[in-house]
């Protein structure tokens, strides 16, 4: 190393890369040019090519695609499963007033059990409505939320791999 140009040295220290130099060449090229120069030249920060292993396994603009149509999708259908109670609830709520009115003088209990289960159906359909937007939500939540997670992650390692400034009590 001490045979090459102050030059040639100074690109091999600035490309900094790992993959054509080992970490003692690099070590090596730093005292050479300390002695030459005085000072370190300023280092271009080369990424770590990772190993296939370490690529995500996902397509993020494809998942965050599913999360805003999850949650596009889930109000779509509150809105109709609310129109159809909606629609459902007055027609019934009609037909409770006429039969009643019919059946003030002989009321029987199949005329009890018919009104109950129709009002059953009615509510029963905007709680079908309310979970399926529910699960739509927790879809398009729990995308963004492991997207979150990621981030954290990869935010937790970089701060783990930083170097440690020591502190002047040790």
């Amino acid at each position: 190393m001490r045979l090459k140009e102050t030059e040639e040295l100074i690109e091999i220290w600035k490309r900094g890369d790992r993959t054509e130099w080992s970490d003692t060449a690099i070590e090596v090229v730093k005292e050479i040019l300390l002695e030459r120069l005085g000072e370190l030249p300023p280092q271009e920060l080369v990424e770590e090519k990772g190993s296939p292993e370490d690529e995500p396994l996902h397509n993020e603009n494809k998942l965050m695609k599913i999360s805003y149509w999850a949650n596009v999708i889930s109000w779509v259908v509150l809105i109709g499963y609310a129109v159809n109670f909606l629609s459902r609830f007055i027609t019934t709520f009609q037909e409770f007033i006429n039969s009643s009115i019919v059946n003030v003088q002989n009321p029987t209990p199949t005329s009890f059990v018919t009104q109950f289960n129709l009002w059953v159906n009615v509510f029963l359909s905007l709680a079908i409505g309310i979970a399926y937007f529910l699960i739509l939500q927790a879809i398009s939540q729990g995308i963004l939320m492991l997207f979150d997670m990621e981030d954290n992650d990869v935010q937790l390692i970089d701060l783990i791999k930083a170097p440690r400034k020591s502190s002047p009590e040790q």
